[in-house]
C-alpha cells in the first residue's frame, strides 16, 4: 500500500487568552537567536547581532507559554533623506512564516501589530527617528508606515546596446574586489537610491576590468526565460567610472537579453544617473511611478517614530535649502500631527527645531502620514493641505521643498500580469476594504 505523507496542519491565529499571555523581549542568548531564525526562516538574524553587537534588541521575540510565536528582525542601517545621513532601523522580516504569509493563511494580524507597536517603544526609547520597512501595504499601511519614494526605470534597445564597443572585460565578483565597490558607487552618490527593495530575485554581481587590471565598473545582473518579472533580464545596481564601462555593461547585457529573444532591457534607474543618461542617448526612455496604491502589492515605506529628532537630524538639510546672502528676519513655523508639535525658527540662515510640551492652539496641522512624506520630500512644503498663513506657507516651501526620494520598486508595479500574491480570502477582503489615505483622501 502507497504511504501518504500527513497534510501539514494549518496555522491558526492566537485566541485572545494566548494574547493575553504574550511576551515580547530582545533575544538574550545564542539559543534565543537560533529560535528567532527559525520562525523568521533566515540566518540573517546573526549576521545583522555580528555586525551590531550593541544592538540585541534587533531580534525581537514573541513567546507564549515559552514557545516563540513570532519573531522581528530589523537592521539598524542609516537611510540619507533630503542629502542627510539618519539614522534608521530597517525590518527585515516580521512574524513566523515570513509575517505576510502567517497572516494570509490564518487572517490573523494580532501578532503583527503587537510586534510593531512594541518595536516603535524600543526604536523610540532607543532614540531611533526613522523605521523603514518593505511589505505589504495590507499590513504596514495601517501601522503609521507610508510610501515615501519615486520608482524610476529607464529603458534601452537591445539592438542600438548590442552595436557598442565592449573594450572592457566582464567577470564575475571576486572576494578581493569589494574593496573597490564602494568607491564606484561614490562617484554617482547624488544619483543612488535612498533604498533599494528587499526581496529581489537572485542576481549575481559582476565587475568591469579595464587593460590595466584596474575596477572601473560594477553591476548586479539576471536573466532568465523561466522568470514571472517583466522583462526577463533583471539588472538592479550599476556604478561605473566612464562611458567605456558603460557601453561594455550595455554590451555585455544586450548580448544576454538578445538570446533571450527580446527587444529592449530595462534598469531602475534615475533618468539623472550617468548611465541612464546613456541610455537615453541611445533611444531610450524614462518613466517614473509613484507608491503603490494596490493593498496586495509590497513597497518601500517609511514612518517618523520620533518626527522632532528627525527634524533635528535635518536641519543641515533645511539651512541649505532655505540659505540666502540677505539677512533675515527671524520667522517661524509650528508643525503638529495631532500628537506632537514642533516649532521651526529660521532666521540669517539658521535653523532650529523646538519639541513642544502640548500642542498650541494656533499651528499647522497634518496627518502622521502626510508629515513623513514631508520630511522625506516625497511633498513639498506648498503641498500641505492645511489651513495656515501665507507667511507659514512660504516659509514651510522655503524649508521643505519637494524633493527627489526614489528607490527601486518590486517589479509587480511594472507588471499587470505578475499574479497577486494574497491567498486566502480573509486577506483579500482586508485588502479590500483598507482605505489608503495618502492615495484616497483620510
Amino acid at each position: 500500500m502507497k504511504k501518504t505523507r500527513p497534510k501539514p496542519k494549518k496555522a491558526q491565529p492566537l485566541g485572545p487568552d494566548e494574547l493575553a499571555r504574550a511576551t515580547i523581549r530582545r533575544t538574550q542568548s545564542a539559543e534565543d537567536v537560533e529560535r528567532a531564525q527559525s520562525v523568521l526562516k533566515t540566518n540573517r538574524a546573526a549576521n545583522i547581532l555580528e555586525a551590531h553587537p550593541e544592538e540585541r534588541g534587533s531580534v525581537r521575540i514573541l513567546e507564549v507559554d515559552g514557545v516563540v510565536r513570532a519573531a522581528l528582525l530589523f537592521d539598524p542601517a542609516p537611510l540619507e533623506i533630503r542629502g542627510v545621513e539618519v539614522r534608521c532601523a530597517r525590518i527585515v522580516e516580521t512574524d513566523g512564516e515570513n509575517g505576510r504569509k502567517h497572516f494570509r493563511a490564518t487572517g490573523d494580524r494580532e501578532l503583527f501589530d503587537l510586534m510593531i507597536e512594541e518595536l516603535f517603544g524600543y526604536l523610540w526609547a532607543r532614540r531611533y527617528p526613522l523605521v523603514y520597512a518593505h511589505g505589504e501595504l495590507a499590513l504596514f499601511g495601517t501601522q503609521h508606515f507610508v510610501p515615501c519614494f519615486y520608482h524610476p526605470r529607464v529603458s534601452v534597445p537591445v539592438a542600438a546596446a548590442l552595436a557598442l564597443p565592449a573594450r572592457y572585460r566582464v567577470r564575475h565578483l571576486k572576494g578581493d574586489d569589494a574593496r573597490h565597490i564602494p568607491n564606484l558607487r561614490t562617484l554617482d552618490r547624488a544619483h543612488r537610491p535612498d533604498v533599494f527593495a528587499a526581496g529581489v530575485p537572485p542576481f549575481h554581481h559582476f565587475c568591469v576590468e579595464a587593460p590595466d587590471r584596474s575596477v572601473v565598473g560594477f553591476f548586479s545582473f539576471e536573466a532568465s526565460p523561466e522568470a514571472a518579472w517583466t522583462p526577463k533580464i533583471f539588472a538592479p545596481e550599476v556604478a561605473v567610472r566612464d562611458r567605456e564601462a558603460a557601453f561594455t555593461i550595455l554590451n555585455h547585457c544586450a548580448a544576454k537579453a538578445h538570446e533571450l529573444g527580446l527587444e529592449e532591457m530595462h534598469f531602475p534607474l534615475a533618468a539623472a544617473h550617468p548611465f541612464a543618461r546613456i541610455c537615453i542617448e541611445l533611444g531610450g526612455t524614462a518613466e517614473v511611478r509613484g507608491g503603490a496604491e494596490d493593498a496586495s502589492l509590497d513597497e518601500e515605506m517609511l514612518c517618523a517614530v520620533d518626527p522632532g529628532r528627525l527634524l533635528t537630524a535635518l536641519i543641515p538639510a533645511l539651512e541649505q535649502a532655505a540659505w540666502t546672502p540677505e539677512p533675515q528676519e527671524e520667522r517661524e513655523v509650528t508643525l503638529s500631527d495631532g500628537h506632537g508639535a514642533w516649532r521651526l525658527r529660521l532666521r540669517d540662515g539658521s535653523v532650529s527645531v523646538e519639541t513642544l510640551d502640548a500642542v498650541p492652539e494656533h499651528c499647522v496641522h497634518m496627518p502622521d502620514w502626510m508629515l513623513t512624506q514631508l520630511l522625506a520630500g516625497y511633498r513639498g512644503g506648498a503641498e500641505i493641505d492645511a489651513p495656515m498663513k501665507d507667511e507659514e506657507r512660504a516659509l514651510l516651501q522655503a524649508l521643505l521643498p519637494r524633493g527627489w526620494p526614489w528607490s527601486m520598486c518590486d517589479l509587480e508595479h511594472w507588471d499587470a500580469e505578475v499574479p497577486r500574491r494574497a491567498a486566502c480570502k480573509a486577506a483579500r477582503k482586508q485588502m479590500e476594504t483598507l482605505r489608503l489615505p495618502w492615495a484616497r483622501g483620510s
